[in-house]
């Protein structure tokens, strides 16, 4: 081969390059599906500083997580707000994956009713917004959601499902834990 026909070679190699990366590189990475935007299950928007309490659990066994002058308290007693603070990134950090269903018989079967799910209900600016968590989804930190009053259900990501089921104690302050812990071992030993 002679050098024109290696250089005409790499100049179309080069163009189809260029072709093939031009539309990967204007696409807007994680885009979100037109479908999935302003989703009424979109819990990305709740913080640390704009909620005043969640309220979340089975009927038989709510907590309640509540600020007063700036430190957070789970049942009126004092929060690790740490762990706090890791709710409320999980909270942020929640991507609506899909919509499961916009049929309101199906709730029962994705767990996403106030009898059978967890009810998580955020108070911001005196104003309550009540969400139903259902069973896990199919994939690691998945969960199907659904707000009152909308029949449709989504498929969410995020790792806030386990630390809806956290107990009172798992909420505390580490020395708080330490004290009970230190007074329960104390009873036995007696």
């Amino acid at each position: 081969m002679n050098n024109k026909t290696l250089i005409l070679l790499g100049a179309i190699l080069l163009g189809l390059l260029v072709i093939a990366i031009i539309p990967t590189a204007f696409k807007k990475e994680n885009s979100i599906p037109e479908e999935l935007k302003n989703v009424s299950v979109d819990i990305s928007d709740f913080s640390k500083e704009t909620v005043s309490k969640v309220t979340f659990g089975k009927q038989e066994s709510k907590k309640t997580l509540s600020v007063a002058s700036g430190e957070w308290f789970i049942n009126n007693e004092k929060a690790d707000q740490d762990k706090v603070t890791l709710f409320f990134n999980d909270i942020q950090n929640a991507k609506v994956l899909k919509a499961s269903s916009k049929n309101t018989d199906n709730h029962k079967k994705f767990e996403v009713t106030p009898e059978e799910g967890i009810t998580l209900v955020f108070t911001r600016d005196g104003e309550e917004e009540e969400f139903y968590i259902g069973k896990q989804g199919p994939g690691f930190d998945t969960f199907y959601i659904r707000k009152k009053g909308i029949k449709n259900v989504y498929l969410m990501e995020s790792a806030l499902f386990g630390k809806l089921s956290w107990i009172e104690s798992e909420w505390k302050e580490e020395q708080k834990q330490n004290e009970e812990a230190e007074m329960q071992e104390t009873i036995f030993e007696e």
